[in-house]
């Protein structure tokens, strides 16, 4: 079952350059500047987010280099975002433990209410730019699609980038799965 790869790696090749071989389409979406939730829900008659864990972990090194911190434990918040009752996107929130302002300590408890819902609204939100990644079939992500869809029988792709919120930081990645929208 999934919770045995989980916590996923996302550790990959992230480039802020769409890459030559990508459709328009898959590029619409991977470099999408708005709330992935609303795009989501605009061309689906249905949207639900399901929890597939919750837990604590110290950030990687590249993790580290992108939030330009030290050593710090973040929780790790995975979903998979389900369009007309398929997953479409696997996404992964991570959010430092220290310093967390009250102002988003909402974002923290979410639930399975959408990120995307809560911090688009956010007075004074920046967002990094989107970085993308292509993941092969071997992959911790391809490895998860297969299990809650179908074996990927191309590469995946994904994108994140950091949202800030008065000064605190969280990193967002998304996946798009086999049956994603973005690949047709």
């Amino acid at each position: 079952m999934y919770q045995d790869i989980l916590p996923l790696s996302l550790e990959g090749d992230w480039h802020r350059e769409p890459a030559k071989h990508i459709t328009n389409n898959l590029s619409g979406w991977l470099f999408e500047p708005g709330s992935l939730t609303q795009k989501l829900k605009l061309n689906s008659a249905s949207f639900r987010v399901k929890i597939l864990a919750k837990h604590q972990r110290e950030l990687s090194e590249g993790e580290l280099t992108l939030f330009g911190c030290q050593q710090q434990a973040v929780q790790v918040r995975e979903v998979l975002l389900y369009c007309n009752e398929e997953p479409w996107v696997y996404a992964q929130t991570l959010m430092p433990l220290a310093n967390v302002p009250k102002s988003v300590v909402k974002l923290t408890t979410l639930g399975e209410k959408p990120l995307g819902e809560v911090i688009f609204n956010e007075p004074g939100m920046t967002r990094s730019l989107i970085e993308v990644a292509e993941f092969d079939l071997q992959s911790p992500v391809a490895m998860l699609a297969a299990e809650v869809d179908k074996p990927p029988s191309h590469s995946l792709w994904a994108r994140r980038s950091c949202f800030t919120v008065d000064g605190y930081s969280l990193l967002v990645a998304e996946v798009y799965l086999p049956c994603a929208v973005a690949y047709r």
